[in-house]
């Protein structure tokens, strides 16, 4: 069972933001970008819907947003597009070909473990590109009824608040 939410997808991809290594799902990447372009669209859009105002300074704090969600989105979009990459079994550098990259990005996963890491869909080992799956392991029904039963021993005294904290780290 996987989560369909690109809100998700794209923010644990923002949580490996600096990680080139391994293998990206085709839904993570193509979720990831959903939402990076979902976000840069709404901040045109509010610079276009802003400079209609003449106000000056809500005209540059528009901008200025938009700048710094661009230069921080850098990094990010490039591990991400590196991991994908690598799924096919491709290495990161053929991002730079814009043409050729974007037929990669659309291939299949590797179904065997490649030279970047086991297969993400096989679900092998962990995976720092399948974020959507992970958040959606992590948050499984068998967990948050053991989080339950843990949370009905802490309110009875059973568990410390230190002892239930730890226990819930772990089911996460």
């Amino acid at each position: 069972m996987e989560t369909s939410n690109p809100f998700y997808c794209f923010v644990l991809a923002l949580r490996h933001y600096a990680h080139f290594k391994g293998r990206t799902r085709r839904r993570e990447f193509w979720y990831f970008n959903l939402c990076y372009y979902l976000i840069s669209f709404s901040l045109t859009g509010a610079s276009f819907i802003v400079h209609e105002s003449k106000n000056i300074l809500l005209i540059d704090a528009v901008q200025i947003v938009s700048v710094i969600y661009h230069l921080a989105m850098i990094i990010p979009n490039l591990s991400v597009n590196a991991r994908r990459l690598h799924d096919s079994n491709h290495s990161g550098w053929w991002m730079l070909l814009p043409v050729v990259n974007l037929v990669f990005y659309c291939l299949d996963s590797d179904p065997q473990t490649n030279r970047f890491g086991p297969n993400p869909k096989a679900g092998e080992g962990p995976q720092w590109g399948d974020g959507c799956a992970q958040f959606n392991n992590s948050f499984s029904s068998d967990n948050l009824e053991k989080i339950e039963k843990l949370g009905k021993l802490r309110n009875q005294g059973i568990l410390t608040e230190e002892e239930f904290q730890k226990k819930k780290k772990e089911l996460l």
